[in-house]
C-alpha cells in the first residue's frame, strides 16, 4: 500500500473524514483531484484542490452512516445551501435524488455524492488503491478511472488539469498500464 507523505496541513480535515468513515464502516472512493494528487503525490508535489470528492454507492444505508459519522466528527452538512441533519429519511431523499451533499469542517469542504459522471462505485470500489496519508489507510478510485471523468466533464478547470500535470499523469498511467489498467482520453 503506498504512503503518501508531505500532504499539506489543510487536508487534516480530509483524512478525519476517511478516518472517521472507515471506522464507521462506509464504503467509500475518493475521486477527483484530490485523489489523482495520491496518486502522483511524489511527482508532483502537492496540487491544489479546492475540496475532496467521495463517492458512495447508491444505497441509502451507507449514504445515512456516512452522513451521521461525519456530523458526528464535527462535520457541518448542507445541500443546495440548506443543512443537512442525517437520519434515514434524508438518507432516501438523497439516494432518490442522486444528490450531493457537502461536509464543512472549518476551511476545508469535501463533497459526498452517490454518483459522478463517468464512474461507477462498484467498479471502483472492485477496483480501488488503498494509501496511507499520515498513518490512515484511504480508498481511492484508480487513476484512469478519475482521469476520465475529468476528461468527459470538460471543464476549464479539468482541462486545465489535464494539460497542467500531462507529463506526469502519462508517467502514472504508464505505472498503471504496467499492473495492467489502461486509459486513453479518447478511449
Amino acid at each position: 500500500m503506498p504512503e503518501a507523505s508531505g500532504a499539506p496541513e489543510e487536508m487534516d480535515e480530509w483524512i478525519l473524514a476517511c478516518r472517521t468513515l472507515e471506522a464507521a464502516g462506509v464504503r467509500y472512493v475518493i475521486v477527483g483531484g484530490f485523489g489523482a494528487e495520491l496518486h502522483f503525490l511524489h511527482e508532483a508535489g502537492a496540487i491544489t484542490t479546492q475540496d475532496m470528492d467521495l463517492l458512495l454507492p447508491l444505497d441509502a444505508r451507507q449514504v445515512e452512516l456516512a452522513l451521521t459519522a461525519l456530523c458526528a466528527a464535527g462535520f457541518l452538512l448542507s445541500a443546495g445551501g440548506e443543512p443537512v441533519i442525517p437520519d434515514e429519511v434524508i438518507a432516501q431523499g438523497i439516494v432518490r435524488q442522486r444528490a450531493t451533499v457537502r461536509a464543512t469542517r472549518g476551511l476545508e469542504a469535501i463533497d459526498v455524492m452517490t454518483q459522478a459522471q463517468e464512474l461507477d462505485f462498484e467498479a471502483l470500489w472492485a477496483g480501488h488503491q488503498p494509501f496511507v496519508v499520515r498513518g490512515v489507510s484511504v480508498r481511492v478510485a484508480p487513476l484512469h478511472a478519475i482521469l476520465r471523468a475529468k476528461h468527459a466533464v470538460g471543464r476549464t478547470k479539468d482541462r486545465l488539469f489535464l494539460e497542467q500535470f500531462r507529463e506526469v499523469i502519462a508517467e502514472a498511467l504508464e505505472r498503471e498500464q504496467k499492473r495492467g489498467r489502461t486509459w486513453r482520453p479518447d478511449a
